[in-house]
């Protein structure tokens, strides 16, 4: 199943975050802001809260902008700590966060982008539901954690930065950033994966020279328009209700549209999705993978007919929205 997002209309092919790091020189973090409110998107910022809390207006800033979420209060790498020791500095953050904007923060974007298992349920334990951090390139996807009864999403950034490319490979002119930026988003895009474009507040400043890149990669996206460009809180959110959604193959109901009218030994089958009874889900796609010679078959969902996509492999389905605990049958038919 494809990305998706509330209003699409068709699945979309990849995911976007745009992101950044507010730490020194916090205040650039207002230009970030402006841009996206001028480009009609939301973005996700995450704070060292300790250096942010005087400035209320800063989180009333970000807020209209997108999420606001924790890069802990000081700084200091969590990962190899004891749990003890994370979930007080965990805490501590999200409570920091909660009360500087009002709303409790989703995201934890752990200094040096480096986790562990502990990092995972301390983050779960203080409210929080999604890391955005480095995966050792395991997945161009966002990845679901099992902690407990709950679900931690670990949304990974495959793409270069400005600090890779500023300060690791010292390039000196805007247009580095905005050709790794862009061929990052060509590479995310080929696979269907997610695409974080991330920055921080020191380093790409508060001048159009390097903000520009942001603002092509935005308007990029818009250009080829499959992308999902939405907050790490809302991919993570989606991502951990599809986890649970369940898709099974099952035997066609005789009489069903799906039945083969003459032949009672013929094969017939539907794909049931549902979704799980604790959460909804929005612009479902399924994607079926279908055998050399039945290139023919049309899709049904719930006995109507819909517009699919056909592909090398088979069909893309548009199973709709899901309420909690509701499901769809998609049915295959001779299409004439």
């Amino acid at each position: 199943m494809g990305f998706d997002g509330p209003r699409a209309k068709r699945g979309h092919r990849a995911a976007l975050v745009i992101a950044e790091d507010v730490e020194a020189a916090y205040e650039n973090a207002r230009a970030m802001a402006d841009l996206l409110r001028e480009q009609g998107v939301r973005g996700s910022f995450y704070p060292v809260s300790q250096m942010v809390l005087d400035d209320v207006g800063l989180a009333q800033a970000l807020r209209s902008a997108g999420e606001v979420g924790s890069q802990t209060s000081d700084h200091q790498r969590v990962a190899g700590l004891t749990h003890r020791d994370q979930a007080v500095r965990l805490r501590r953050g999200w409570s920091e966060i909660k009360n500087w904007t009002g709303i409790p923060p989703d995201g934890l974007r752990p200094p040096e982008e480096a986790f562990d298992a502990n990092t995972l349920r301390a983050w779960s334990e203080a409210g929080g539901t999604y890391l955005l951090a480095v995966n050792e390139a395991r997945s161009a996807s966002p990845e679901i954690h099992a902690i407990g009864e709950r679900r931690m999403a670990v949304l990974p950034r495959l793409i270069k930065d400005d600090y890779n490319v500023f300060v690791q490979e010292g390039a000196m002119r805007a247009e580095r950033l905005e050709t790794a930026y862009l061929n990052g988003l060509r590479k995310v895009r080929s696979m269907g994966g997610l695409a974080v474009v991330a920055s921080h507040t020191q380093i790409i400043g508060s001048v159009d020279t390097r903000l520009s890149a942001i603002r092509t990669v935005i308007e990029t996206a818009a250009t080829e328009g499959d992308w999902w460009v939405a907050t790490a809180g809302d991919i993570a959110r989606w991502w951990r209700e599809r986890s649970v959604l369940s898709v099974s193959v099952v035997a066609a109901e005789p009489g069903g549209p799906a039945a083969v009218p003459d032949d009672p030994d013929a094969l017939a089958f539907e794909v049931v999705v549902q979704a799980s009874v604790g959460g909804s889900l929005t612009g479902v796609w399924v994607d079926l993978v279908l055998p050399k010679g039945a290139e023919a078959l049309g899709p049904l969902v719930d006995g109507e007919p819909v517009p699919y996509v056909g592909t090398p492999w088979g069909v893309r389905v548009p199973v709709g929205d899901l309420e909690p605990g509701s499901r769809r049958v998609v049915s295959l038919i001779p299409a004439h």
